[in-house]
């Protein structure tokens, strides 16, 4: 019985059911406060975007994470 610990032919084995994300927080922390989306170390809404849906909203937060 093999373990996620485990190392088969120099390769981790890898749980397929759970994802893991790297990201540079800082970088994406000051982007999202040169946006305005961020104020005083606090997250800070765009109430322009309220009227949009979520799948829209979720685009323009993408856009500029992108830059």
């Amino acid at each position: 019985m093999r373990t996620l610990s485990k190392i088969s032919r120099g390769q981790p084995i890898r749980n397929p059911l759970k994802l893991r994300f790297e990201a540079p927080i800082d970088r994406i922390i000051k982007k999202l406060t040169s946006a305005s989306f961020i104020k005083n170390g606090r997250s800070s809404p765009k109430f322009l975007w309220m009227a949009n849906s979520k799948d829209q909203i979720i685009t323009l937060y993408n856009s500029v994470l992108r830059g």
